[in-house]
């Protein structure tokens, strides 16, 4: 994801932007369902993604991806 992320802001300051931003998002999420004191159900889950965004010639662009 970094790699990709580098990549695309190492294009944009080809492209001469007056400015560029990028983040990573890890979000982790894990759930236990108990009923009458015995786990029923264990979640975890995972959801990786990027933003990024460019100002060049005085108009913004934005992109993003859950990937």
């Amino acid at each position: 994801m970094k790699q990709l992320i580098d990549h695309i802001l190492d294009v944009a300051k080809l492209k001469v932007c007056s400015m560029q931003t990028s983040r990573i998002v890890r979000r982790q999420n894990e759930e236990i369902e108990v009923k009458n004191g015995n786990v029923e159900a264990l979640v975890y889950d995972e959801i990786l993604g990027f933003g990024i965004r460019v100002l060049f010639q005085g108009a913004w662009g934005f992109a993003c991806s859950s990937k």
